[in-house]
């Protein structure tokens, strides 16, 4: 069975979040934004949504954002 486009959209925005330090840092760990896209990638996957999240957010590298007046 092939994947809907929300679950590419969903994989896409978490592969995102791992792959950009930035966008970990605005959308990770403590977002309701995580929350929802790491529930509906584990649901959709048959995977505990907490064991996921917490495998996910070892793999990504937070990184601050600065304004450019800071």
């Amino acid at each position: 069975m092939s994947a809907t486009k929300a679950e590419i959209a969903v994989a896409h925005v978490l592969k995102a979040i791992r792959d950009d330090g930035r966008k970990a840092y605005l959308m990770g760990l403590g977002t309701q934004t995580f929350t929802l896209l790491t529930e509906a990638y584990a649901e959709a996957n048959g995977l505990d949504p907490k064991q996921y999240r917490d495998e996910f957010w070892a793999q990504c590298s937070p990184e601050r954002v600065f304004r450019a007046d800071d």
